[in-house]
């Protein structure tokens, strides 16, 4: 063999050699599900610069983790600004600061009397705009809607803006959702504050059809911005079913949806959430729906915390 011909196969060998062994390794991917994912992917990112030697290079480091983003993490990437996604050690700080630690938004152990207006306490100033439904009658409650789950890793807020008109867990609280309820009863409507204003109201919606409450069922219903009860939704994607809105029930701090059924009368709601996507779920029995085999979930309590 030519000295010309050994050196261009040495060359090759080494591409191939590194090709494989950047094949070899498992994709990188983030989906912003939450803290701890996003430092894992934030680690991860740093390991891909050691290993390619582009740690100095804010740019390259930015470049590919551009390439990682998807679903939920990946609409919110697109709203950053062009100086952050080119630059690591702004996009870095940005997901930190868009997904950080419960631990750190967590207040002390609930006291379910803080939940109730106190007389005379002095008003706070606005932090938002209301919309024109709400009311200034005593009996009227304005808050941050919490969702608080069993596997506290999946808990958080419920985001003010939603994906095809339904709401989703978010762990950032300047995108909580601010809703208001009156207190002096039971299935009352729920106002939107701070969301669409073209569809002031938070409704529960069924998936794919009318609810089923035979103990073999395993359909769910979830949260969603609307005007009015409605039959069907003519929203996009499976959540078509039908929707009511004077289903909720403030007590002990909780938001407690129910259903009103033609022939069944009254039907509670149990919340949960899908643990992957972050979607916020209501079965009639938690227990029933995940001995039937739906695993994923979390189950959890929606809590009203006052501004």
């Amino acid at each position: 063999m030519s000295a010309f011909k050994s050196k261009l196969f040495r060359s090759f060998s080494k591409k191939s050699a590194q090709q494989e062994s950047m094949g070899s390794e498992p994709e990188t991917v983030f989906y912003g599900r939450g803290a701890e994912e996003a430092d894992e992917f934030v680690r991860n990112v740093r390991k891909w610069g050691f290993a390619n030697n582009q740690l100095g290079n804010p740019k390259a480091m930015a470049d590919f983790a551009s390439t990682c983003f998807t679903g939920p993490a990946l609409r919110w990437y697109e709203t950053l600004d062009g100086g952050t996604q080119r630059d690591w050690d702004a996009l870095r700080k940005a997901i930190l600061d868009q997904y950080p630690h419960m631990d750190k938004l967590e207040s002390p152990p609930i006291n379910e009397s803080a939940f109730f207006p106190t007389p005379a306490a002095a008003a706070a100033p606005p932090l938002f705009v209301y919309n024109s439904t709400q009311s200034k009658s005593p009996n009227k409650l304005a808050g941050r809607l919490r969702f608080i789950a069993e596997l506290q890793s999946s808990s958080g807020y419920i985001s003010r803006m939603a994906l095809s008109g339904l709401f989703e867990v978010t762990t950032d609280p300047l995108n909580a959702l601010h809703v208001e309820i009156d207190t002096s009863g039971t299935l009352q409507p729920v106002n939107l504050l701070n969301s669409y204003p073209e569809k002031p109201y938070l409704g529960v919606t069924w998936y794919d059809g009318v609810p089923d409450w035979s103990s073999v069922s395993q359909k769910n219903a979830t949260l969603c911005a609307t005007t009015q009860d409605t039959r069907y939704r003519t929203a996009p994607g499976h959540y078509q079913g039908p929707t009511q809105i004077s289903i909720w029930t403030y007590s002990g701090g909780e938001l407690k949806p129910s259903w009103l059924c033609q022939d069944n009368g009254v039907q509670t709601l149990e919340a949960a959430t899908f643990i992957a996507g972050k979607g916020v779920v209501f079965i009639p029995n938690y227990e029933r729906f995940r001995s039937a085999g739906r695993s994923g979930y979390s189950k959890g309590r929606l809590v009203l915390e006052p501004l």
